[in-house]
């Protein structure tokens, strides 16, 4: 978890924002990240956290589960109170689950409440959803509240552009997949002693292979890339690939050609040779294909730009 996005989300509670929008690749890992965020002014303050999906309607996070079960839970931690006050029966669990009507409840919420609201991106289309969310801003504000909305590529609808502060989850550096990838091999060589220690290279390359993933998918990858021999880095590559691919217009070039296959043009191998195995070589390579016909009409007065 980015150390700015925190000390960012601490500042704005501690201003009072009533809206806040977190784009995130993984919504489980923010909540769990944010849930014990809280600035040093009002940690001791009776708060409540509490989150919203399609599916479920408004639940306690995961987070807090896992403290209710481990008896962990602060004191000042009132989420399972202003739940049950808010949902005391079946049937308002069910009414719940639209978000319309949840938002013109979340009205009725206590002071110092926090709620998650999982995948906004697919309802800021909604007029009624808007216009159910700028009612909550001043009344947030001057409570203490804060609906905290979250989506991985997260547009804010015109009408709120000036009411939302837009916050960043990057995706994991170096150091936070050093750290997942460590501690998976740590409990991989538990079960499977045979499993040889890795060396730095080997633990350099594993973690080029899950550059770019969330910390969950890199998890995931690192979980199934391990065999008897220890971490197979082509099979994280792979999963990788899986990840660019679901990309539109994105593919993987798979191609074994090699600069020993063509003839001639020696000093053109040899110049890019050594800027793909120099000290600032690049990690990727991508190839732009029929670019003339993308490019045509640039100058044009009505041509692509």
């Amino acid at each position: 978890m980015s150390t700015t996005l925190i000390k960012s989300y601490q500042k704005a509670l501690e201003a009072g924002v009533p809206i806040i929008g977190v784009h995130t690749p993984d919504p489980g890992m923010t909540i769990r990240s944010l849930c014990l965020a809280r600035p040093a002014s009002r940690a001791q303050e009776e708060h409540a956290i509490l989150q919203w999906d399609v599916i479920t309607g408004l639940s306690l996070t995961p987070s807090e589960q896992v403290m209710i079960e481990e008896n962990t839970a602060p004191k000042h931690l009132k989420s399972t109170a202003v739940l049950k006050d808010l949902v005391p029966d079946q049937a308002s669990a069910s009414a719940l689950k639209n978000l319309a009507v949840a938002l013109q409840k979340f009205r009725m919420l206590p002071d110092n409440t926090m709620v998650f609201l999982h995948n906004a991106h697919r309802f800021l289309h909604d007029t009624a959803i808007i216009q159910a969310i700028w009612l909550l801003r001043d009344q947030f504000k001057a409570a203490g509240q804060t609906l905290i909305l979250l989506a991985p590529n997260l547009k804010i609808p015109q009408e709120l552009v000036h009411d939302v502060l837009v916050l960043d989850d990057p995706l994991p550096a170096r150091e936070d997949l050093q750290t997942i990838l460590s501690l998976a091999y740590e409990n991989t060589i538990k079960e499977v002693p045979s499993i040889p220690s890795p060396t730095e290279d080997l633990l350099d390359k594993a973690i080029d292979a899950v550059t770019g993933l969330s910390a969950f998918a890199a998890e995931q990858a690192i979980a199934m890339a391990f065999t008897t021999q220890g971490l197979s880095v082509p099979k994280l590559w792979e999963r990788k690939y899986d990840a660019i691919e679901q990309t539109p217009g994105l593919k993987i070039y798979r191609g074994q050609e090699r600069f020993s296959d063509i003839g001639g043009i020696p000093q053109i191998k040899t110049f890019l040779s050594q800027i793909l195995t120099g000290r600032n070589h690049p990690r990727a390579i991508v190839f732009m294909d029929e670019i003339e016909k993308l490019m045509a009409g640039a100058n044009a007065a009505h041509g692509d730009n």
